[in-house]
């Protein structure tokens, strides 16, 4: 049985007010799942409950629109996830996702979770390859990862939760399509939000270790 304990159980540090994305009036609900194309999905659901097909906002994660868990009240909450609702995500190929993830160590606001990953304290000063964050991540334990560089499996707590569908980043347009027409959604545009640029270049070794970290999300999610 799905409750609250059990989803909690995700999300031991925080972050669940993020990870759901409800439209209670089209009965559809998205679970976040960072660095595949969680941005874009956002402002596809904020643009579905404004009903505005142009609606943006410089910030989809912060400033959503979208109703919380709190604000459906968790009884009504659970009973749209296990089975009124449709419930969606997309997915990644882990090695793709890695590198576009890797992206963030270079970002300022992301500097005391790196260094957390690294096991340093206070901003990292040395230079962050591909293979020392992966060797790092081998070492830590994935249900305290961020959720950006954390396995897909987890963000999307497939252990527990059934989906109606699971759309992949590298078919996105084509299986958003695919989700509009299940869930008998109206032509809402989908934005492409700040696509990653220069994403790294990954060594055999660092290949490697992603596959191991990630394995679960390669079988799962069927990548090879």
């Amino acid at each position: 049985m799905l409750t609250r304990k059990r989803i909690l159980t995700f999300f031991p540090d925080g972050g669940l007010r993020r990870q759901f994305n409800i439209c209670p009036e089209s009965n559809l609900i998205y679970v976040t799942n960072q660095r595949s194309g969680c941005s874009s999905l956002k402002i596809a659901m904020q643009r579905l409950h404004t009903k505005n097909p142009e609606y943006m906002t410089d910030n989809p994660h912060k400033n959503s629109v979208l109703p919380s868990v709190e604000d459906i009240g968790w009884p009504r909450f659970l009973q749209m996830l296990s089975g009124e609702a449709c419930v969606f995500t997309f997915v990644r190929n882990p090695i793709n996702r890695f590198a576009s993830s890797f992206a963030k160590t270079r970002q300022k606001n992301f500097r005391a979770e790196v260094a957390k990953v690294i096991g340093t304290s206070g901003a990292v000063d040395r230079e962050i390859t591909p293979d020392l964050f992966a060797a790092s991540l081998e070492n830590s334990d994935p249900v305290h990862m961020n959720p950006h560089w954390r396995p897909q499996y987890l963000n999307v707590m497939s252990d527990i939760l059934s989906y109606s569908f699971i759309g992949r980043l590298e078919n996105f347009q084509e299986d958003f399509q695919e989700l509009k027409r299940r869930a008998n959604l109206p032509d809402i545009p989908l934005p492409w939000w700040r696509k990653t640029q220069n994403k790294a270049e990954l060594s055999k070794e660092t290949i490697r270790r992603v596959r191991s970290i990630y394995a679960k999300d390669f079988e799962l999610f069927g990548y090879s």
